[in-house]
């Protein structure tokens, strides 16, 4: 199907929360405020925020968009998007969608406190429960609320091995958090306040790895795991890692162990890949809509990651109207009905400036949104917005390490 320009942003936002700056998942974190900030700027400039489906309908020619349009959407389903986007949302009379992994549904029949209780003067904001993932409860309020709409983001939206070849080891401080989700799917809803990287044991070799839906999986041998895990316990666990030489020290006790015995590992089978990615992109979607009681009609690639099969398993056999993919702010703005792009333009750094880093926010929130209607003046904003970043980048001041 040939593509066409869409004049219009639809951005990516993740958590809208305060006080997440310790935590690995920070970055995806803009601040309650700066969010608040957005929406009035929206509203104070005549923007009207559109649904996918009149994003949808638009590119099939069977809509028209307002003159002003934005779109506002929210991966990965956390619990703030119920505390405070959606209360903000709704006082600006802004509407979004919230895609939701499946895997990280709170399974809890709860539904917490938000911002208009604090309004309401029934509790006080420092009481707000908000760092975790949406419950089936508040899910299913969002979805009858007319502002929030919801839809899918596959199941799992995680990590997989692709590959046998190593490429690092788990250890203290490593990035590598899905080791856990993929060892203990169940608890997937609670890593953000109760995360234990030692449920994985630390030396355990990281191979090439990929976006779930992208990777045909590899699974390791697991004597090799257990001999790399047991010789790093040996040799003083935690403080292991504190030698200089520990990647070369495991490096070769795998060499060793391999040099003795041909390594089990496996790969999983076309049928069982096939399997799987119908389970990420079906199975996920007949969840939604059976805990929901409604259509899902759209769904975002976790990471912006797909290709032509999922693309076309998403649409044919799932019965997707449309998938979303994700770009940068450089990204062209034309897109396909049944495949459309979205701009992550970044929310809150771990910067030591933070008010430089405010500036650089505003400048690129307010750039992308006007840029994205045909006014190219705002290309300034937006490349002043995109170096201010680079430069406190290459400083070492934006992003963990």
């Amino acid at each position: 199907m040939p593509s066409k320009p869409l004049d219009l942003a639809i951005l990516i936002y993740h958590s809208i929360a305060d006080n997440a700056e310790n935590h690995v998942w920070s970055h995806l974190s803009l601040p309650v405020e700066e969010f608040e900030r957005q929406l009035r700027y929206l509203r104070q400039k005549g923007f009207t925020s559109v649904s996918l489906y009149d994003i949808y309908e638009y590119l099939n020619g069977e809509g028209k968009l307002p003159q002003k349009p934005v779109a506002l959407t929210f991966d990965d389903g956390f619990l703030d998007n119920w505390v405070f986007a959606y209360p903000l949302l709704k006082k600006y009379g802004m509407k979004g969608t919230v895609f939701v992994a499946t895997d990280f549904i709170d399974p809890r029949e709860i539904c917490r406190p938000n911002l208009e209780e604090v309004w309401k003067g029934r509790c006080a904001r420092e009481d707000l429960e908000w760092w975790g993932y949406l419950s089936w409860p508040e899910l299913r309020e969002l979805a009858s609320s007319g502002v929030i709409d919801v839809q899918g983001h596959c199941k799992t939206h995680t990590w997989y091995f692709f590959g046998d070849e190593i490429a690092d080891f788990h250890h203290p401080g490593d990035p590598y958090f899905w080791l856990v989700w993929n060892s203990r799917p169940q608890d997937k809803h609670l890593w953000l306040k109760k995360f234990n990287p030692e449920a994985v044991p630390y030396g355990v070799p990281v191979y090439q790895f990929e976006k779930s839906v992208l990777a045909r999986r590899f699974f390791p041998d697991e004597s090799l795991d257990q001999s790399l895990a047991d010789f790093v316990r040996e040799n003083g666990g935690v403080g292991f890692f504190e030698n200089p030489d520990w990647r070369e020290q495991l490096f070769a006790v795998a060499a060793d162990f391999l040099s003795v015995q041909k390594s089990s590992g496996y790969y999983e089978s076309e049928e069982e890949h096939t399997r799987r990615l119908e389970e990420e992109l079906i199975g996920s979607k007949r969840l939604l809509e059976a805990g929901l009681k409604c259509q899902i009609d759209f769904m975002a690639w976790p990471g912006g990651g797909y290709d032509e099969t999922c693309q076309k398993l998403a649409i044919e056999k799932a019965g997707y109207l449309a998938t979303f993919s994700t770009g940068f702010w450089q990204t062209p703005s034309y897109v396909t009905p049944q495949l459309i792009n979205r701009s992550f333009f970044g929310q809150a750094y771990r910067s030591r400036f933070p008010s430089l880093d405010r500036w650089r926010m505003r400048l690129l929130f307010t750039g992308l949104v006007n840029y994205r209607l045909g006014k190219k003046a705002f290309r300034l904003q937006i490349i002043a917005a995109n170096l201010m970043r680079r430069v406190l980048r290459h400083r070492g001041r934006i992003l963990p390490k």
